[in-house]
């Protein structure tokens, strides 16, 4: 499809519903009758959507189907009115759901089709799920025959129990041995629930950057359908949905105590918010409760479908770069509209007359994270950040030399310019110590293992070398280590699991094949064949480090970065000097409401690695002013060579 085809599209999408722009934004508090109706409308969902094996139902637009029937349920009042709806909306897409008062077991009949059975699971991601189905959200779940049964899967055909509220009990299969059909009345739900309009109306952000009607710099965007009270509380269903049944480390970050009573106190955040942006904290406060730092709210929206076009709402920030010192915040770089105000090092005392102490807090709470540190972390680049239309923030700061003043720092449409701390890949410090920049802010001066290998000559005789793994390495990084080790070696533990069941029912975490990789001594004789299939690296030259290695990170090392060190400290490679990093690891899904850990990751040892991170064997903390971390690596290596 041509561009020009394209922007009709969307020109078009816009104009067919112009009638729509002026609805008025709904809210209301809600009673205790609709948050139990709301609870039981998200139980079923759950259930519709995850776990019973029924290909007619991927063919539903959930978020469309929970605001159909979130609006079928406000006018519930009593138990029967509920059943009602019940019945009407689920048995279509659940046709063997039983309800009852009571959870005596109730017996299935079912004339089997064979010794197998259908079941829908979820598979770990990169092993069954397609880009493409990660993309278009495939988050329902994968329907397959099994013949070979293992203790923790559904017995075929048998009916499972599960309360949705005092007094109403639901039993259905998780497995079958024979499919459901396609029926009247579940073409009929699809049918209705695709009626709801979801598109951006005239006035959306994409149309006016085409002609240029608004500046980005007092620009505010109103996404319509956020409007609607259905459309938000149905976010926040498939949010609690995503997390309770498959995010790996629930009961480790206690979850289980508190995840339902959090989502009940958004459900009724969300009803009630004044605003888009209100309602986008809203999501945020409530994922601030799983510490996972791989997961952040995104502020995507959708333009008519996610197979087109997608679009982000404008974000703002302030013309600086930020870095957290410990708790302190401090300007690291002052952007070109702001030298004459503010002075590199200058620490925030206070933001909008409110101590920094307290601000941060506020803002602490609307991010996920595995630990303080990490969340700092995030936090540096977005902590004045504003979504959808600009502000101005009104900043006390204390220069280095104590002298206090206030300035008044607006947001702007630009991502603040991060300088480079070390503009090259790899440089001599003196002495014959080698300072190698592997992480990504190195990126500039090149990203393949190639760029690296023009310094091997030097690398190959230096007295020592300080690799800098903060902000995390960049993947050429697994080619580095062949240079350093002397015998084949692999990653730390990368355990998946199938989820059969709601609420991680028998969940079994295992170890996966594709889960496993190694590396090699750069000075063994493996093809590129052979090295690609270990680990996916670039076949390094055949040279060996043998000087001392230091190795320097932070809390801003997470995901990938984090198996690369759990390798090097597992198997001593070198000496980690800095902070511990972020403890959050493990492959990450894409094919859910918000991405987020998929799989579980355990050190070599089998110990924790979530919440905790790889710790280094000597802790450097940063401090003001001066890279302390990079200067004790050099003296360490200085005393290695009694230099």
């Amino acid at each position: 499809m041509s561009r020009i085809s394209n922007i009709i599209i969307l020109l078009g999408a816009g104009l067919t519903t112009y009638c729509h722009a002026q609805e008025s934004w709904e809210k209301r508090v809600l009673t205790e009758r609709e948050e139990i109706n709301l609870f039981v409308i998200s139980e079923m969902y759950g259930f519709a959507r995850h776990f019973y094996p029924n290909p007619q139902n991927d063919r539903i637009d959930w978020t469309k189907f929970l605001m159909y029937a979130i609006e079928k349920a406000e006018t519930v009042t009593d138990d029967v009115e509920l059943l009602n709806v019940l019945e009407e909306l689920f048995i279509p897409l659940i046709p063997d759901a039983l309800f009852k008062k009571d959870s005596q077991p109730v017996h299935f009949q079912r004339k089997k089709a064979s010794n197998g059975c259908y079941v829908r699971s979820h598979y770990p991601p990169g092993r069954y799920l397609r880009l493409q189905d990660q993309w278009n959200g495939a988050g329902n779940g994968i329907i397959h025959y099994v013949k070979t049964f293992e203790n923790y899967m559904p017995t075929p055909d048998s009916m499972y129990c599960y309360l949705l509220k005092d007094g109403l009990y639901v039993f259905f299969p998780i497995a079958v041995s024979k499919l459901p059909q396609k029926t009247r009345h579940n073409k009929q739900i699809i049918k209705e629930t695709s009626q709801i309009d979801l598109r951006l109306m005239p006035g959306n952000p994409f149309v006016n950057m085409l002609f240029r009607k608004k500046k980005m710099e007092t620009a505010r965007y109103d996404i319509p359908y956020y409007k609607k009270t259905s459309y938000r509380l149905a976010k926040i269903i498939k949010l609690h949905h995503q997390i309770r049944h498959f995010y790996p480390y629930y009961l480790e970050d206690g979850l289980d105590t508190k995840w339902d009573a959090a989502c009940t106190d958004a459900l009724n955040a969300a009803a009630s918010c004044d605003n888009q942006f209100d309602f986008f904290e809203v999501t945020s406060r409530l994922i601030a409760n799983v510490k996972d730092s791989h997961i952040w709210m995104s502020f995507i929206i959708e333009l008519i479908t996610p197979r087109i076009f997608v679009y982000g709402l404008p974000q703002f920030f302030p013309d600086a770069e930020f870095a957290f010192i410990g708790e302190s915040l401090y300007i690291k770089t002052p952007g070109s509209s702001l030298s004459d105000k503010i002075e590199k090092w200058d620490r925030v005392i206070t933001v909008n007359d409110d101590p920094f102490e307290q601000w941060l807090e506020s803002r602490l709470t609307m991010i996920s994270a595995s630990t303080r540190q990490s969340a700092l972390k995030k936090l540096t680049h977005r902590i004045f950040q504003t979504v959808g239309y600009p502000s101005e923030f009104s900043l006390t700061l204390e220069s280095m030399s104590g002298v206090k003043k206030t300035v008044e720092v607006p947001t702007i449409p630009r991502y603040p310019n991060q300088t480079l701390d070390y503009p090259f890949i790899a440089k001599e410090m003196g002495d014959g110590v080698w300072h190698v920049n592997l992480n990504h802010s190195a990126g500039k001066m090149g990203t393949k293992y190639r760029d690296f290998s023009n310094y091997i000559p030097q690398l190959k005789n230096a007295e020592g070398i300080i690799f800098d793994v903060r902000g995390g390495p960049q993947l050429y990084s697994l080619s580095v280590l062949a240079h350093l080790i002397d015998s084949v070696i692999s990653v730390g533990h990368l355990l998946a699991s199938d989820y059969f069941f709601p609420n991680q029912e028998n969940a079994f975490y295992r170890k996966e094949k594709y889960s496993t990789w190694y590396i090699a001594p750069a000075t063994d004789s493996y093809s590129k064949r052979e090295i690609k299939k270990m680990g996916g690296y670039e076949k390094p030259l055949k040279e060996k480090f043998n000087c001392p290695v230091v190795f320097l990170t932070d809390a801003s090392i997470v995901s990938f970065g984090e198996t690369f060190m759990e390798m090097v400290k597992h198997y001593q490679i070198g000496t980690i000097i800095g902070e511990p990093t972020a403890g959050t690891n493990g492959d990450v899904r894409f094919d859910l409401e918000e991405f987020m850990t998929g799989v579980k990751f355990t050190n070599h040892d089998d110990s924790q690695h979530h919440g905790i991170g790889v710790i280094p064997d000597i802790t450097v903390r940063q401090e003001v002013g001066k890279d302390n971390m990079l200067e004790y690596a050099k003296s360490y290596i200085h005393k290695k060579t009694n230099k």
